[in-house]
């Protein structure tokens, strides 16, 4: 296949992977289906062993392509290009849920950075299955809205906890109720952005770079 081929066969088959509202869609499709065209042109691409190993699944019987663990769906190869990102885990649908729990929970603090398209945004709502995004917090632009499993949070490791903040909870347990604990430690976890779902080493988050949440 020819560069022109490739590039319009994502733009036949990926265009949906990138969000309609996105600010100037089309430059934004055409770029991604260059860099699809790119790997796809690369012999030493991981992008193209990975249509190498789909292709040789689809001649199998699919009893036996349904017991293949490692197999992966050609929706997410093709979102791995139009995202530019090498790591093309398959996320599961109670994955999602957790995610979805999780970034929801942290929302109402207003600051929550996430990484979307292999850039940074700051995650201001959620509705209709899609996070709202800013690019920062004194924009007056909307941003992309993407799906739950196209972002990955920041999120502080639970390890990152200064004297301070581990004083602070400390503090907190002995001064409220069994009950009330349980709320109010989510809140505080969630308002400092730890990582207590562990979704760091699941690959469903990044870690934070250390000065990217105020740990005072």
């Amino acid at each position: 296949m020819t560069r022109e081929d490739y590039i319009d066969e994502f733009i036949r088959h990926g265009s949906d992977l990138i969000p309609y509202n996105t600010p100037n869609y089309d430059e934004v499709l055409l770029e991604r289906a260059n860099k699809y065209a790119d790997e796809m042109l690369n012999p030493d691409s991981e992008l193209e062993k990975l249509c190498e190993r789909h292709d040789s699944l689809i001649g199998k019987h699919s009893s036996v392509v349904e017991e293949q663990e490692d197999k992966e769906p050609i929706d997410n190869i093709l979102y791995a290009a139009a995202c530019g990102i090498k790591n093309t885990k398959i996320i599961t649908e109670e994955d999602k849920v957790l995610l979805l729990k999780d970034i929801c929970g942290r929302l109402p603090y207003f600051d929550l950075w996430v990484q979307y398209d292999n850039k940074d945004w700051l995650a201001i709502g959620y509705g209709h299955e899609r996070i709202e995004l800013l690019p920062n917090i004194f924009s007056s632009i909307a941003g992309p809205c993407p799906l739950i499993d196209e972002i990955k949070p920041y999120l502080r490791p639970m390890s990152s906890m200064t004297e301070e903040e581990k004083e602070e909870m400390t503090k907190m347990s002995t001064l409220i109720n069994s009950i009330t604990l349980v709320k109010e430690l989510g809140d505080w976890l969630n308002a400092h952005h730890f990582d207590y779902h562990g979704l760091i080493p699941m690959g469903l988050a990044l870690e934070a770079p250390k000065d990217m949440y105020k740990t005072e």
